[in-house]
């Protein structure tokens, strides 16, 4: 079964228009052939797509897709004789050469935060982060800058090498990439053990605030072992 169209039906200007920009990105183009795998990919990418444009709520569950096998010329109605032999001879090709209209749509959910579009508010970050501090915690020590707030125990890193690499920028809308990069940029350092960053909703805003948490790595290890033989 061959696509024959494929539409974009979201019922929000916004989606739809960032997913019609798009479209030639998409696996699924018509005349060729219909998979369960590619109407999976193409709806992960679509996920994928939202997320990086502020709508990081956006999951899977908020696309449902259709699809339409019914052949057109068998639901046309002609007074015409010699018209309905046509559209009975047309119908008769179609079912060798059977085609598919696919349509993703959005599913109605109880939960209307998901199609909400977020900002990055403030961002903190803590370089030398011990498993139960909080960002709140007035009791660090904060340096604030124009794009980040720093809340640490002691001044172990330079605060150039946190701003380097956030990717994550203040006041601008959530992109699911650069909050992957922002960890992944970490890592890479080889200076902090499995960076991770919380997300936490401003009550009753579109806001985000971003908490980047980065655990030291020791400096020094010992590591001892026995062997025997007999």
């Amino acid at each position: 079964t061959l696509i024959d169209t494929l539409a974009y039906l979201f019922n929000k200007p916004e989606l739809e228009k960032l997913a019609l920009t798009n479209k030639k990105e998409s696996l699924l183009q018509p005349n060729t052939p219909v998979s369960k795998s590619g109407v999976m990919q193409e709806t992960s990418r679509l996920v994928n797509l939202f997320k990086n444009n502020g709508y990081y709520k956006f999951t899977a569950d908020e696309i449902r897709v259709t699809g339409d096998t019914s052949i057109a010329a068998l639901t046309s109605v002609s007074e015409d004789p010699f018209e309905q032999l046509r559209l009975l001879a047309e119908a008769s090709k179609e079912r060798d050469k059977p085609t598919i209209r696919l349509g993703f749509q959005l599913n109605t959910l109880p939960d209307s935060t998901n199609l909400k579009k977020y900002y990055i508010n403030d961002i903190y970050v803590l370089p030398d982060y011990v498993p139960g501090d909080l960002y709140t915690d007035t009791t660090l020590q904060e340096r604030v800058f124009k794009s980040f707030t720093a809340k640490y125990h002691e001044k172990l890193f330079r605060f150039s090498l946190l701003r380097d690499n956030l990717s994550l920028k203040k006041g601008s809308v959530f992109r699911q990439d650069d909050y992957f990069k922002t960890i992944n940029d970490f890592y890479k350092l080889g200076v902090w053990e499995s960076p991770n960053i919380d997300i936490f909703e401003q009550k009753d805003t579109n806001l985000l605030n971003m908490v980047v948490k980065l655990v030291p790595l020791k400096r020094y290890g010992f590591e001892g072992n026995i062997e025997m033989s007999y």
